[in-house]
């Protein structure tokens, strides 16, 4: 159970993060490297009653008279400068992680925010990984106002502004749907196929490539719809997203009190920042 604690403020530190290695006889520039980044910001409540010796040394990173209230684990995605770089967000974003990649992906659906037509590319993305509050300061005004000073937070302690929060909250236990992996096993052995066709293609000579050619082969004739190879490469497909009876309804009616909304059914959570 959470205790009603009254903090004077809140501190922020993400000290420990920030390096960065670089060869002696030159280095090459890297989006995977230098536009997605990852990082942890730690929150600290400082109680009322504290000296002004106590909260210098908090000003200095110094904790102990402070109190550990939560943490964020998130990532920065700065989709303008990688499309300014001619890459793409979503495949610097599957070389990464794969949330990242279901990240971009649901935000550039149709009517996404993210969406080439619908919306605009040229947005940075924060994605909050985790957000997880101490047990006995697990309250719900202390999480908002975190959620509500994260764009200052991260333009304070990264110098870049997020276009969009975005969250993917966990699934509460459910069963899978068993047809889904029989088709991902499927197409996996067909994708197989295909390469081992393409193979006997280039080595296979004379009187057994002659009769090899006689005999229609399914694989490789088979062409992939993009939500096929997409479900092979494990990214996001159309319904790959967990059921509605899965949704944890208490993260959700916390995020969309706190200005989120869904992305189509794909149970990503995002919320636009006012510029």
């Amino acid at each position: 159970m959470s205790k009603r604690v009254e903090f004077e403020s809140i501190c922020a530190d993400c000290s420990g993060i920030n390096n960065h290695i670089f060869h002696v006889g030159g280095d090459y520039y890297d989006c995977v490297d230098t536009c997605v980044i990852w990082n942890s910001i730690t929150f600290y409540g400082i109680p009322f009653d504290l000296s002004d010796d106590q909260i210098n040394c908090i000003y200095k990173g110094d904790y102990n008279a402070a109190i550990k209230i939560g943490e964020i684990h998130g990532c920065i995605i700065l989709c303008k400068q990688i499309l300014d770089e001619e890459c793409d967000p979503l495949e610097i974003c599957d070389d990464v992680d794969g949330d990242l990649e279901y990240t971009i992906s649901a935000l550039s659906d149709k009517d996404g925010p993210l969406n080439a037509e619908t919306g605009d590319a040229y947005q940075d993305v924060y994605y909050i990984d985790e957000l997880k509050m101490e047990t006995s300061y697990n309250d719900a005004s202390l999480k908002s106002r975190i959620i509500e000073e994260l764009p200052t937070l991260i333009f304070t302690l990264f110098h870049v502004t997020p276009d969009l929060l975005a969250f993917y909250p966990a699934p509460l236990e459910y069963t899978p749907d068993p047809s889904k992996r029989a088709k991902y096993q499927a197409l996996q052995g067909i994708a197989a196929q295909k390469i081992d066709s393409a193979i006997d293609a280039i080595t296979t000579k004379g009187a057994k490539k002659q009769e090899d050619e006689k005999t229609l082969n399914f694989a490789a004739v088979y062409q992939f719809s993009e939500d096929e190879l997409n479900l092979i490469m494990r990214r996001r497909y159309s319904g790959s997203s967990y059921p509605k009876e899965a949704k944890d309804m208490k993260e959700y009616d916390f995020y969309e009190a706190n200005g989120f909304q869904e992305a189509g059914d794909s149970r990503l959570l995002y919320k636009h920042i006012e510029q």
